[in-house]
């Protein structure tokens, strides 16, 4: 019975995914093509919590060979911020009202530059609090980048500023990968100096505004 073809895991049916795509999960669980009897689902979660994007994962198995994972993605909180204004926003867009909690750690804020006034019951695009959201949670695992700020306007689109204030313009959700790929590339693979980087053309283009570095007098 344990060696039975019909017993094999062939479908993992995954659950709670935004950024992490079902293929990602299948690999990551390393359960394809095996017995289903002999797959330990505790060691499935402990592989799935190796991930810097899983926060929770749960994992059971059904017969004859479907394999089921749950997760919890970490999504940082999120902010909408107008001028001084900071406003609580649902995961549909919905402008909730000014965020009156004071102040805020460990929570997203994307600062709106469009200069359009908002208020309760306006409607942000979600399409852009996703690519927020996916922006925060992929770029430090993948690019080595931690946002130190977001912000979005209409004609650029989302931009991030790092920790050293490098400014690099994502825009909009078309072409992440590549983007993400361009940007992981300048910062790991080839580090690369740069002040602004722009992956928004098919040819992205970075400049280096920074000073160099002062030589030495020589006697």
């Amino acid at each position: 019975v344990t060696t039975a073809p019909q017993f094999v895991v062939r479908n993992i049916q995954v659950s709670g995914i935004q950024v992490l795509t079902e293929a990602e999960v299948a690999e990551l669980s390393g359960s394809v093509g095996q017995s289903i009897w002999l797959v330990q689902t505790d060691a499935v979660v402990a592989r799935m919590l190796q991930s810097a994007y899983i926060e929770d994962a749960s994992a059971s198995v059904a017969l004859p060979d479907t394999l089921h994972i749950a997760l919890v993605e970490r999504r940082p909180e999120l902010r909408w911020q107008v001028g001084d204004t900071r406003y609580l926003v649902d995961a549909a867009g919905l402008v909730l009202g000014p965020d009156t909690t004071g102040a805020i750690t460990n929570t997203l804020v994307i600062e709106d530059r469009s200069g359009q006034p908002i208020q309760a019951n306006d409607r942000i695009d979600p399409a852009v609090l996703q690519f927020c959201q996916l922006l925060a949670v992929r770029l430090p695992a993948e690019a080595g980048v931690t946002p130190a700020g977001i912000s979005w306007d209409p004609s650029n689109g989302v931009v991030i500023v790092t920790p050293d204030g490098r400014t690099i313009v994502f825009g909009r959700m078309e072409n992440v990968e590549e983007k993400i790929k361009v940007l992981q590339f300048l910062t790991v693979q080839e580090p690369t100096q740069f002040t602004y980087l722009d992956l928004r053309p098919e040819a992205p283009y970075y400049r280096n505004d920074a000073p160099a570095p002062a030589q030495p007098e020589t006697p």
